[in-house]
């Protein structure tokens, strides 16, 4: 277990410790990625990356509503659109849309994004779709098909990205610090850093500074030892 504030040993002789991004880490949206992320509401960010397409109809026809329960639930949440229009959207979506996820948001003292949904009813629920094209898929797998394995791998890398895209919103973004001593560790004169780690389950602190700087993490430094 690897703690953010907290000076570590390196085997190169160097302090080593990992800080919140706190000046800012740019969206993971800014990226390439391969989904459209359409959110709506609340206190966080929205986003709106497919400006031609309705989140709202979106939302209602991953569902599988048909028309006459998409026509209620779009007037509920934007306004009334004619059946016609709301056919016409969906016809669209089947055309255009490859493979689409739902997205729910926990927000309480932090926010929080999955496609799966939360346990809270109270304080989350679905605000919206990240989608992918048929044409970026086949242009990203370089198939001309897309066959039901297609699909299942395109909605890994969508879940990956709302992944990401929580971390970020939550504030779970890292720089990592280096000091030549514990005395420099203290005062905060730091020799170099790298900005824009993402730390989770599968790719811990130790494995960022062994891939990206070529050293090894020893263990916590012994502040008594210092002493």
């Amino acid at each position: 277990m690897f703690y953010s504030d907290t000076a570590y040993e390196t085997n190169c002789g160097k302090i080593v410790s990992f800080v919140n991004d706190d000046v800012g880490a740019d969206s993971p949206r800014d990226w390439d990625n391969l989904g459209y992320l359409m959110l709506k509401g609340g206190r966080h960010i929205g986003h709106d990356e497919h400006p031609s397409f309705n989140v709202t109809a979106l939302v209602a026809w991953s569902d599988g509503m048909d028309i006459e329960d998409a026509q209620d639930f779009i007037a509920r949440n934007d306004g009334w659109l004619e059946k016609s229009k709301i056919r016409s959207m969906f016809a669209e979506f089947e055309r255009e849309i490859g493979a689409i996820r739902q997205v729910y948001r926990y927000e309480h003292s932090g926010v929080a994004y999955n496609t799966t949904g939360f346990s809270c009813r109270w304080d989350s629920g679905k605000v919206g779709v990240i989608f992918a094209l048929k044409k970026d898929m086949r242009d990203n797998f370089s198939v001309k098909r897309i066959t039901k394995n297609i699909v299942e791998k395109t909605e890994k890398i969508l879940d990956a990205e709302i992944s990401t895209y929580s971390q970020w919103a939550n504030g779970d973004v890292y720089g990592i610090k280096f000091f030549d001593s514990i005395d420099d560790y203290n005062s905060g004169d730091d020799s170099d850093s790298c900005w824009g780690f993402y730390f989770d389950d599968s790719y811990d602190f130790s494995l960022a500074v062994k891939d990206h700087f070529g050293v090894e993490i020893k263990g916590e430094f012994n502040s008594r030892k210092a002493a």
